[in-house]
């Protein structure tokens, strides 16, 4: 691991900033290191009785050291569209489910009679509400964070109220990448540019140069990008596309997806939209196919959904079933993929 304080060229300016490099590898922990929760500082890790228990609950017996590490290593910022009708069940839900894995979260709500403002977690936008005006809410969400969080995180998530996301394993996925390069990953569909989309269901991620170049020399440059109206994932990636930044895969060595646009129920017991292998880029799979071992996302999840999930994902184990320290060496294929040779 590398850290040190630099010079980051971004298309009009040098930046100063801290940083920290290091190789997809080196997440095995050190022995001699106590790691710290990263929300609770109280928290850590404590053998007892010849058990370690895991950083945020002394009542799990488990070694999450590894997770922990990386957890602090990339910093991301996770930003929520909802409605005001929806803080108190699925922001709910999402807010003591996975988002408490953020490096930050804002909730971003719509109301075209209050100027912009942050509150808390709460960012209110003056753009109005409903499906027609998404893509705007997203342009000034993009705007604000840009404005205000561009040098504080790595990495900007955005995922809808109804969506799960599994942040160790995104941030592994991420792990294998660098913040200062252009990077837009997601669950990626083939229709309406020459390199896809990524779903704005299944949750897309873009680096801290991405952002920048999304703003700067899409949002900040007359008719160069939609501002509103249309579909905001597609949206999205036509702006992005525009500024060359570049669109990675985010399957498995085995070709699982990691990040999934519908419900878990569907991804594994079928029900998906008869029209989606016109959309998806990579082969649509269903059952024990479906879902990359480190998935990172599911959409069209209720709340009760949400906290089921985090049950069995954070709070129960199989007795005997281990995963070696170097099992996910180059597990996914990263890299950017090549422009479609016919898109509709």
């Amino acid at each position: 691991m590398i850290t040190g304080t630099g010079k980051f060229p971004f298309e009009d300016f040098y930046d100063e900033f801290n940083y920290t490099s290091y190789d997809q590898y080196d997440v095995t922990f050190d022995p001699s290191i106590t790691y710290n929760s990263r929300k609770d500082t109280t928290n850590t890790h404590v053998i007892k009785d010849g058990r370690l228990t895991a950083a945020d609950d002394k009542t799990l017996i488990i070694d999450d050291r590894i997770a922990q590490r990386l957890m602090n290593n990339i910093k991301i910022l996770c930003w929520i569209p909802t409605i005001t009708n929806s803080l108190e069940t699925k922001v709910k839900a999402v807010n003591n489910t996975w988002a408490r894995r953020c490096d930050r979260t804002l909730y971003v709500l719509g109301d075209p009679s209050s100027p912009t403002s942050l509150q808390g977690d709460i960012l209110t936008l003056k753009v109005p509400n409903g499906r027609s005006h998404l893509t705007a809410k997203s342009v000034q969400a993009l705007k604000f964070i840009h404005s205000h969080f561009l040098m504080s995180y790595d990495w900007f998530l955005k995922a809808d109220d109804d969506t799960y996301i599994v942040m160790e394993n995104l941030k592994f996925l991420l792990s294998h990448y660098s913040s200062n390069a252009p990077v837009y990953v997601g669950h990626l569909f083939k229709k309406y540019s020459n390199y896809g989309y990524m779903s704005g269901g299944a949750g897309y991620v873009l680096s801290r140069r991405a952002l920048r170049k999304l703003v700067k020399h899409g949002y900040r440059s007359s008719g160069k990008c939609r501002n509103d109206g249309n579909d905001e994932d597609v949206d999205i990636g036509h702006c992005l596309q525009a500024v060359n930044v570049s669109v990675h895969n985010t399957v498995d060595k085995f070709g699982r997806e990691s990040f999934h646009p519908f419900s878990g129920l569907a991804h594994v017991n079928g029900g998906l939209p008869d029209n989606i292998k016109s959309y998806d880029r990579n082969p649509t799979r269903t059952g024990v196919d479906c879902c990359s071992q480190l998935l990172i996302s599911f959409h069209y999840a209720s709340p009760q959904f949400l906290y089921f999930i985090e049950q069995l994902l954070y709070r129960t184990s199989i007795y005997g079933r281990k995963i070696p320290d170097t099992g996910f060496k180059k597990f996914f294929q990263i890299g950017p993929v090549p422009p479609l040779k016919d898109f509709k």
